[in-house]
């Protein structure tokens, strides 16, 4: 007896967006990489000026790790809810 041939991955990924499907983890995985370029698209052109731009937190990031302790400050927080 043969076993079914595996489905088209647009096949599979049309059954992801009906109610109570399986879904293949790659399909799962294509989602979820879509869902995340989606967000930070919207993130990267947001037109807030209060929203800093991934670029201007990865800046900052680097400066609070580097220069203001950042780290340090994170172990200890950790450690102390231990």
């Amino acid at each position: 007896m043969m076993s079914a041939a595996p489905a088209p991955l647009s096949a599979e990924l049309r059954k992801a967006f009906l109610p109570n499907r399986i879904v293949s983890s790659k399909a799962m995985q294509i989602l979820i990489a879509v869902q995340i370029a989606i967000a930070l698209l919207i993130w990267w052109r947001s037109p807030f000026e209060v929203l800093p731009r991934p670029d201007e937190v990865a800046r900052a990031f680097g400066s609070l790790w580097m220069n203001q302790g950042l780290g340090q400050e994170l172990w200890t927080s950790f450690t102390s809810n231990l």
